[in-house]
């Protein structure tokens, strides 16, 4: 290979690594909100088939009588980011949405994962839905919770609210795919840098005058190529697959 085409591998490297390094940095220091709202499972309690087929008569805590469908919704609500949420951040109200003209008969947090957060739960009857309030959340910091619902729709909940720097609330259902193969392209990009200077540095006929240079710059994109790999794996081994923090488990 003629020299100046070694001078060109040379400044692609140089630049490639530079932007690569800068991109890692400014990726490395983003802090996010990740409000997360996970449906643990749905268990029915009573079939309004087997009611209608017994004489037996169910009533709730007024005095109603319940015909419908009786189940319990267990959920996770935590924050899966480095960012922390307060109540300032909140522009709209969190609140749990309940389907179709369903009953809600009961609910209670089971578990919180620090008592500092305070998390409390309000029923708002004309909307009938569930207000979230709390102190702090910080990285995976949440409260685990459970509904008793009498409806014969399916039981799923939903959430609503506006937080300042969060477009959408997270399912807890894992990273779209292609956020998988972004990281690992990036890991396999920030590798080429050294191996593409390496070629020169150990090439015999390459100028001892370029070689010291090469050296310096090979350890630094090395060094950078190790750290992202660092991250990668830090990050994934954090909640690789938004999985429910173990303070919230039961």
């Amino acid at each position: 290979m003629s020299e100046t085409k070694g001078e060109f591998w040379q400044i692609t490297g140089w630049v490639l690594g530079i932007i690569l390094s800068a991109f890692l940095g400014y990726f490395i220091s983003i802090k996010e909100r990740e409000p997360t709202l996970k449906k643990d499972k749905v268990t029915l309690l009573i079939d309004n088939n087997s009611i209608k087929q017994n004489p037996i008569k169910i009533i709730d805590s007024k005095g109603a009588e319940i015909a419908e469908n009786v189940s319990i919704i267990t959920f996770y609500f935590f924050n899966q980011g480095q960012e922390s949420i307060k109540p300032d951040d909140i522009l709209e109200g969190i609140k749990i949405t309940l389907p179709g003209k369903g009953r809600l008969l009961n609910y209670k947090i089971l578990k919180s994962s620090r008592d500092i957060i305070d998390a409390k739960l309000t029923y708002d009857s004309i909307s009938n839905s569930i207000k979230i309030d709390f102190r702090i959340l910080e990285f995976e910091d949440g409260f685990t919770a459970q509904i008793l619902y009498a409806g014969n729709e399916e039981p799923n909940i939903g959430i609503d609210g506006i937080i300042e720097g969060v477009s959408f609330f997270r399912d807890g259902n894992g990273s779209s795919l292609w956020v998988y193969i972004c990281h690992i392209g990036l890991v396999l990009i920030m590798i080429i840098p050294p191996l593409v200077i390496g070629k020169f540095v150990y090439r015999k006929d390459y100028p001892e005058s370029k070689k010291a240079r090469l050296i310096i710059f090979t350890i630094l994109t090395t060094s950078a190529s190790v750290a992202f790999i660092i991250w990668f794996i830090l990050f994934y081994s954090q909640n690789p697959n938004n999985e429910i923090p173990a303070s919230l488990r039961m």
